[in-house]
């Protein structure tokens, strides 16, 4: 869409309701397979960055957690922060990784054997 001149807006005004209820393998997976995406499609992005909203989002949680006297999911919330650092870093260095590492490490094993698209040695 945006090749074709499309563009993203922003919407104040706008709510979204979003929730997953992964395991961390699961949330390593997938941030796996982000990773990947931002490493492939890098010249759409435009120089796009997420560290700094990913901090964002995990001072919030952590923030969140401690005023609503749930303290005791924070190892669980920065546990998982680690999980998706060091997935989306290894996604975004799969060129690197051997193949067979890289089909266990994606949610998206098929793509990798089907299209033979690793890349990876």
């Amino acid at each position: 869409l945006l090749q074709a001149g499309h563009a993203v807006a922003y919407e104040a005004e706008a709510q979204v309701w979003h929730s997953h209820d992964y395991a961390l393998g699961e949330v390593f997976r997938r941030y796996f397979d982000a990773g990947v995406f931002f490493a492939t499609w890098a010249n759409l992005l435009h120089g796009a960055h997420t560290r700094r909203e990913g901090l964002a989002m995990l001072r919030r949680q952590i923030g969140w957690l401690w005023r609503e006297r749930q303290g005791r999911w924070i190892p669980r919330a920065l546990a998982e922060a680690f999980t998706k650092v060091a997935a989306f870093q290894l996604g975004k260095h799969h060129r690197l990784l051997p193949a067979r590492l890289v089909r266990r490490c994606t949610s998206l094993p098929a793509y990798w054997s089907e299209t033979k698209r690793s890349g990876a040695r």
